[in-house]
């Protein structure tokens, strides 16, 4: 019973507030300790009740057999060679610690998890964390944009003023691309959950969540949720060419689904057409004419202050979470990168990622060793799983990693765990999905 107490509160904790950047967090100095660490916390003190039982002490060895913990090993390493020569150590040693915890603690904490609510518990609660939060983005969806941001439910981002001005919602995110980069995620475990979930109200709640998550990433007018949305569609039809079965599963669910489906073709035709032009103005011209974009501008920017500091530290980096300080105090102010920082900007540079995607972020901080050490390390998370799903998430990684440059996203990693931490006393029914 206490166990089970402290599993639901640990899920709780974790869940509840997985979204929230800004609110719902302790700050510690120039940092936030957000409220789902809390419950990470809790289910570590559950996993140590747990390793009192036989049973589980057997599978908890099994897993950490598992020759994935090599490359996290040296990725840390690295990271604590770059760390020793950092321009700014506590922060490094800080980030260290951040992102060894996130990447390395979490499969224990689903592992713990699952022992105490079953193998789909922790599933289904994020599909109806997904559900709810794509539901409030298509809400604000309906509402900020007529209203250009003056009414909204959630967090929304606005673009422009006066005429052709933007309201991006975002639910509880950050930002559109942050949301986008969670759900691309959490859609395709709701798929698996659709077909393998032995709970017919769970297999709807899954497919809840996948609609509204697709749909969501539609309107979201994010470039990465639009570009996923294609990814997720690409592999969903090939799927389909190659089976009969699911060519006649769909067209049932079509059949079945008919109102359901014109709705959303019309929510999207609604939301999208009405503000056609302002999307177009501050989001889909950017693709088309990226030097006249400043979004591109900035990221461009961004990238070669990253590329900067990597050539000054090639093999290990400058040290997690510290490109931004090393630009600053090391690189030349003679730097026309550097110039266009405004005085007042230069502290919050020192505390704030360099990069704009994981793959500059890991070689400005990590360098050469650590985006090695890194990639072994996801691909064997990846090896255990059918050949199309462990590409299938290689390449939304691939995809969200490009405009995500947090390495140590709690709520990525958690999702990315629901999908790779396969038998072992987890989640075995993944494993049948493929």
């Amino acid at each position: 019973m206490a166990t089970s107490i402290l599993a639901w509160l640990s899920l709780a904790l974790i869940i509840i507030p997985l979204s929230v950047d800004n609110i719902w967090s302790i700050p510690i100095g120039y940092y936030h300790l957000k409220v789902q660490y809390l419950g990470a916390f809790f289910a570590v003190l559950l996993l140590w009740v747990q390793l009192c039982s036989s049973d589980t002490r057997k599978l908890f060895k099994k897993r950490l057999a598992q020759p994935d913990w090599i490359p996290w090993i040296a990725f840390l390493f690295t990271g604590a060679m770059g760390a020793l020569h950092s321009v700014y150590p506590s922060r490094a040693v800080f980030f260290l610690f951040w992102a060894g915890a996130t990447t390395g603690l979490i499969p224990f904490i689903l592992f713990s998890l699952r022992r105490a609510l079953g193998h789909w518990t922790v599933e289904r609660a994020l599909w109806g964390y997904g559900f709810l939060q794509s539901l409030l983005l298509i809400t604000d969806a309906l509402i900020c944009m007529p209203t250009e941001g003056k009414w909204h439910l959630g967090q929304v981002m606005i673009y422009g003023s006066g005429a052709g001005r933007l309201c991006r919602p975002s639910a509880g995110y950050q930002e559109p691309g942050y949301f986008c980069a969670f759900m691309l995620l959490l859609i395709i475990s709701a798929r698996l959950g659709l077909k393998k979930d032995p709970k017919p109200w769970a297999r709807k709640l899954a497919g809840l969540c996948l609609t509204t998550g697709l749909l969501a990433c539609i309107v979201s007018t994010s470039r990465l949720g639009w570009l996923g949305v294609l990814l997720f569609s690409a592999f969903e039809a090939q799927s389909l060419f190659f089976s009969k079965e699911k060519r006649a599963g769909l067209r049932s669910f079509i059949k079945k689904s008919r109102a359901a489906f014109v709705g959303a073709l019309a929510l999207i035709v609604i939301i999208l057409g009405l503000n056609a032009p302002s999307i177009y103005r501050h989001v889909g011209k950017g693709v088309l004419s990226p030097t006249h974009d400043d979004s591109f501008k900035y990221r461009y920017w961004r990238l070669g202050a990253a590329l900067q500091v990597f050539q000054e530290n090639i093999w290990v980096g400058s040290g997690p979470g510290t490109a931004g300080a090393y630009f600053i105090d090391k690189i030349d102010d003679s730097d026309p990168f550097k110039k266009t920082i405004q005085p007042a900007e230069r502290l919050f540079m020192r505390h704030d990622p360099l990069s704009m995607n994981l793959y500059t972020e890991l070689l400005s901080e990590w360098g050469v060793l650590g985006l090695l050490s890194f990639v072994f390390f996801l691909g064997l998370r990846l090896w255990p799983l059918p050949t199309a799903l462990r590409v299938q998430i290689a390449l939304t990684l691939l995809l969200v990693y490009l405009s995500t440059p947090t390495l140590a996203r709690f709520d990525l990693w958690f999702v990315l765990a629901c999908l790779t931490e396969v038998g072992l006393g987890t989640n075995k029914n993944v494993k049948k999905a493929g």
